[in-house]
This record gives C-alpha cells, structure tokens and sequence, in this order.
C-alpha cells in the first residue's frame, strides 16, 4: 500500500480509558496533567488519525473534547465496538490511555508503516535493544524468540473484518497478553513446542494466526519507537515516567 496520498493514510481511533470512575489508570497525575491528557494530545496532533472516540467513564468528560462512549469491564468488549462506531472504517487504530511518552510523531509512524505492511492486523513490537536504549531503567517482560528478544507495545490496528473473524482468538489474546506462553498454548501445540524450542519467528506466528483469521494477513511489525511499549501499570513507576516526560518538554529557551 505505498504510495498512498495523506488522506488515505487517515484511520479512526479508539482510545481506551477504564469503565470506572474511581481507581481509574487514566486520571493519574504525571506533572500535574491526568495521565489521559498526554496520550489524547498525541492523538490530536497526528496527522493520520481522522477521528477520536475514547471508551471511558462520565468523570473523564472535562477532559475531552472528542465523543465518549461508555466502557465496560471487559476491554475485549470495548475492543469489540470499533465496528459499531466506526462502521464505514477499514482499519481502527485501537490504544491505551496509559502510554504518556507517546507522541503524534510516533502514532503517525506506526500508522504509516502498519498500513504499508497491507495487513489486516498489525501488532508492534519492540527489540530489547531499542527498549533499553531510548528507557534505561524501564523494567519490561522480554520474549525471546527466533528473531530475537522482544515486548509488545500498547497500540494496535485492526481490520473491522479481522474483528469479526476474530472473537474467540481476540477474547483469549486481550485476557492474556501479559502471558506470552498462554497466548502461544492458545495458537496450538505446535506454536507451544516452537516457543520452547527456541525456533518461534515472527512468521511463524503471523501465519498461525491469519489461518485462525480466516486467511487474513497479519503483521508483527518490528517498530523503531519504544514509547509505544511503555505502559505506567503501578503508581511506583511515576517518578521515572515524569523524569522522561521533562526531558521531553521544550526548551523554555
């Protein structure tokens, strides 16, 4: 799909942002800013994203300048509504509220190049190598595989059609991502044995799970931004997600 103008280039985004009004991730404070504030400011600056919808409780109303529509408690069930808000769509950028050292930059490359793959699903994924280079510090789950050493980023897109073919491996993807082995065990006991083998590639997995999607093409796309990988999930991680978030603040001089 190279060669596309800007305009063809632009995709709709649904941003998560919790289903309650208490205990929210998003409303966490860095610099004083609620945790949502960075991420929609990215959102907003791209280029290539044409719209925002963000699921999310009522509290987060004075935030936002872009429509809200309720969350629930399960996030594959706000996964789940792309194709009913946007149903004219093709591809649905899909990510979290709790990635605050995004920017429209960094959406902007992971849309272009995951709509130049010309895949139906696209997951980024970041090398060990990239992640400790741009966030010394940053404590992340690593998956060795054939390729490498690799973990997975906060962001994906997707396809109304791989949704839909989808249900059942989106559900078990979403409760298990934060478990590489349980995600492989669930793509069959051949996946499993390549895991513990050592002899999982990318492609590998991109194959299984197109068949397990109908045929639809998949993409693990090996993305060079590793803010995109850095979700704050503990409140004990907020000094180090503030330091960095100074460092990106332009200079007053």
């Amino acid at each position: 799909m190279t060669g596309m103008s800007l305009e063809q280039y632009k995709i709709p985004a649904l941003l998560m942002a919790g289903y309650q009004d208490t205990d929210n991730k998003a409303l966490w404070e860095l610099h004083g800013k609620p945790m949502l504030s960075y991420v929609l400011e990215a959102v907003k600056g791209s280029q290539l994203i044409s719209e925002c919808v963000v699921i999310g409780p009522p509290s987060i109303d004075p935030l936002l300048d872009v429509r809200r529509v309720d969350g629930k408690p399960d996030l594959f069930a706000n996964v789940n509504m792309a194709p009913t808000i946007f149903p004219n769509a093709h591809h649905v950028l899909h990510l979290s509220s709790d990635i605050p050292l995004i920017t429209s930059e960094i959406l902007d490359a992971f849309i272009k190049q995951a709509l130049d793959s010309g895949a139906d699903v696209i997951y980024p994924i970041i090398t060990q190598a990239q992640q400790e280079a741009e966030f010394p510090g940053f404590k992340r789950t690593f998956t060795k595989i054939q390729d490498g050493s690799f973990t997975g980023g906060n962001a994906w897109i997707l396809t109304n059609q791989a949704l839909e073919n989808g249900q059942e491996l989106g559900q078990a993807f979403v409760h298990g991502r934060k478990q590489v082995a349980k995600v492989v065990k669930m793509l069959g006991p051949m996946m499993l044995l390549r895991m513990l083998t050592k002899t999982l590639g990318i492609r590998h997995a991109e194959a299984r799970v197109g068949k397990l999607l109908g045929g639809l093409p998949v993409k693990g796309l090996i993305f060079q931004h590793a803010a995109l990988g850095n979700d704050l999930d503990h409140l004990e991680q907020k000094p180090l997600f503030e330091q960095y978030l100074s460092a990106m603040e332009p200079s007053s001089e």
